[in-house]
């Protein structure tokens, strides 16, 4: 997988959430993502999940059945 040369993240979690999902299929397999990082400053949402879908599409393609993805432009917001 190609993430971190293409998000360059200051923060990223790929965790496997497979165990708490029933399934009809033993493969099937639930991520769950978390990626901060100014990359997506001045993006879109949707250009942001393009951007995540793109770097992973390579590793995750026939493997993953569910991905759920957080995205943040900054780890500590000023007010």
């Amino acid at each position: 997988m190609k993430l971190e040369p293409t998000l360059n993240p200051e923060v990223l979690e790929l965790l496997v959430e497979s165990s708490g999902h029933i399934s009809h299929q033993a493969v099937e397999v639930h991520f769950r993502m978390a990626v901060v990082g100014s990359r997506f400053q001045g993006l879109s949402p949707l250009q942001w999940h393009w951007l995540v879908h793109t770097a992973l599409s390579e590793g995750l393609v026939g493997l993953a059945h569910a991905l759920t993805i957080y995205l943040v432009t900054d780890p500590c917001p000023v007010e």
